[in-house]
């Protein structure tokens, strides 16, 4: 919104004293006088309407700035992890709300997800997400995908995401979208019981172009520890590492695919670890060529009661 209407300079005042010209003086002033009326009018109107858009165009500004400090917070925000004590003001990604960035609101711990813990934890809204833009969701059939935004393709013409495929043997995929998200998980440890001896889980690898990721397994149980999975995932865009395992129960990685396996009913039981794992977005593949699978196997518990860990796998978005 702008002003457009511009206001007629006045003419000169009737000069009583110039008998001849006056009445034609008088009447031109009128003249000018019945004209600006209408355009100062105009130009009021305009003015306001003007002042009404300067202050929406404020609030908007504030509100852009508050969601760019919120999209400054939450890049390279690490993700939630169980049980660990956060500070006023740290911001964590909850992967049950698609990694999107909370703001801590109080000092302390807990076991319940930011996504559902309101008293403890303020979603940063306007915020970045792996999942979202603009709270559109990335993962639906027909929505757009990570090559999108609003329409318009970033990366080539295979642009909405079409399909999920989940790898769980060891092989070759064949790509069929030079550009896809790929998240390996390695196999969950094995639990230990009474006897015998658990094994840990295996590493869980794709061979991309020119960079490979891999998820290395969960730790297996001794006869006095839970098992923990020390290592974390490589090269990939996020990397994480399983969760240890926790007596009397059996704990899990990340994704839910990872969980080490668990021993039941009896003192001495010891858990295995979920598997890490490790998500990166490939930009470059190649369609129509093989890319290597190694599939993580799962930790063997030490007896019939010491369970065994969850297999490793490989997910592929397209």
């Amino acid at each position: 919104m702008s002003i457009t209407q511009t206001l007629t300079s006045a003419p000169a005042q009737p000069d009583r004293t110039d008998k001849v010209n006056f009445s034609g003086q008088v009447a031109n002033y009128l003249s000018w006088e019945s004209t600006s009326r209408g355009e100062l009018i105009t130009w009021t109107t305009q003015a306001n309407a003007l002042a009404v858009q300067v202050n929406a165009d404020a609030v908007t500004t504030a509100t852009s700035a508050t969601m760019l400090d919120n999209a400054i917070a939450a890049v390279g925000a690490p993700l939630w992890v169980t049980g660990t004590t956060y500070a006023i003001g740290n911001v964590r990604l909850d992967v049950l709300n698609t990694y999107k960035p909370y703001l801590r609101l109080t000092n302390g711990d807990g076991s319940t997800h930011p996504s559902a813990d309101a008293a403890n934890w303020q979603l940063l809204n306007g915020s970045p997400s792996f999942k979202t833009i603009g709270g559109v969701s990335l993962l639906g059939s027909t929505d757009i995908s990570f090559k999108t935004i609003g329409g318009v393709s970033l990366l080539g013409s295979t642009d909405i995401q079409k399909s999920l495929t989940v790898v769980s043997t060891t092989g070759a995929w064949v790509a069929t979208s030079t550009c896809v998200e790929v998240t390996v998980i390695g196999g969950g440890g094995g639990a230990y019981f009474t006897s015998g001896t658990a094994t840990a889980g295996g590493a869980t690898s794709f061979i991309g172009q020119t960079v490979t990721i891999t998820a290395p397994g969960g730790g297996a149980a001794t006869t006095t520890s839970d098992g923990y999975s020390g290592n974390i995932g490589t090269n990939g865009d996020l990397n994480g590492r399983g969760s240890e395992g926790t007596s009397p129960n059996y704990d899990e990685g990340v994704s839910l695919l990872g969980r080490g396996g668990y021993g039941q009913g009896g003192r001495g039981a010891r858990q295995g670890a979920g598997g890490s794992y490790a998500i990166k977005l490939y930009t470059n593949l190649v369609i129509g060529t093989s890319y290597t699978c190694t599939i993580g196997a799962n930790g063997n518990g030490s007896d019939g009661s010491g369970r065994d860990g969850i297999k490793g796998c490989i997910i592929i978005k397209t």
